[in-house]
């Protein structure tokens, strides 16, 4: 899986979840099913991605999981 398959389901998910496509607890599992640590980075510009991908999912999983 690349970074922009990744990102792109981060994308949809979250524009479902918004929606009311789904709920709280089926985004923080797809966000978790995101296994952003197993894309391969091959130059410092795809690492620099990975790495603000990264943070993006989990500051979205430490929000969702705040709400009640």
């Amino acid at each position: 899986m690349t970074l922009n398959d990744i990102e792109q389901m981060y994308n949809e998910y979250t524009g479902m979840y918004q929606t009311g496509g789904l709920n709280k607890d089926e985004y923080l599992n797809l966000l978790r099913g995101l296994e952003v640590e197993k894309a391969v980075s091959m130059n410092a510009e795809e690492m620099q991605k990975k790495e603000q991908l990264n943070e993006i999912i989990n500051a979205a999983i430490n929000v969702v999981s705040a709400v009640a």
